[in-house]
């Protein structure tokens, strides 16, 4: 559409393919827990019970894992598809999508993943929602009204300060518009009206 803006079509495309490559990592993921789990069962059976109590629990956390990136995915996939489009939908899609990246990153902490890899993950989720909220992104999907969380306001208008710091004019959107106010009026009261003048004498009879 030749009113999409480049960063939504780049960030459409990114979503699809990193949504595809996602699923793969899911289904893998999935695999190595039901295998985890499997040699757990195998490993309690022949005597080292808290050898496979350790796997299998290892396993059923891998598994519920890469059930959850899956789903992540398709969410991914799914705002990628309706962004080329300028669905509203999609963008309401690519808010939530951004919230459970967030929250995927920081699990992935406890699943042998690295608190640096976390913190890069959620930073990215942060720069996409500040990009989804912007005024003149969020024209184009029909999203005007929409505002960010206040916990995010903060940070989005700080992070609006540091790319606009010239006289450009300000992107974001990231307060509820001020009630407008009724202009002053411009009509002065009328002066009061002078006294009238004294009667003249009546004339002699």
């Amino acid at each position: 559409m030749n009113n999409r803006p480049q960063g939504v079509t780049i960030l459409a495309w990114l979503a699809i393919v990193g949504g595809v490559f996602a699923i793969f990592g899911a289904i893998v993921l999935v695999l190595a827990g039901i295998a985890a789990m499997s040699l757990g069962v195998v490993a309690a059976g022949v005597g080292g019970v808290s050898e496979g109590a350790s796997a299998a629990g290892a396993g059923i956390f891998a598994l519920v894992f890469g059930i959850w990136l899956a789903v992540l995915a398709v969410v991914e996939i799914g705002f990628g598809i309706g962004a080329l489009g300028l669905k509203p939908w999609a963008w309401t899609i690519g808010i939530y999508w951004c919230y459970l990246s967030a929250v995927s990153n920081v699990i992935g902490i406890f699943n042998k993943g690295g608190l640096f890899s976390a913190l890069i993950g959620v930073a990215i989720a942060v720069a996409i929602l500040y990009y989804l909220f912007r005024d003149d992104v969020k024209a184009v999907f029909g999203k005007s009204a929409s505002m960010p969380p206040s916990f995010l306001v903060p940070v989005f208008t700080a992070i609006d300060g540091q790319l606009n710091k010239s006289a450009a004019p300000r992107q974001g959107g990231y307060a509820p518009p001020a009630a407008p106010q009724a202009p002053p009026s411009d009509q002065t009261p009328p002066p009061p009206a002078p006294p009238a003048p004294p009667a003249p004498p009546a004339p002699p009879a």
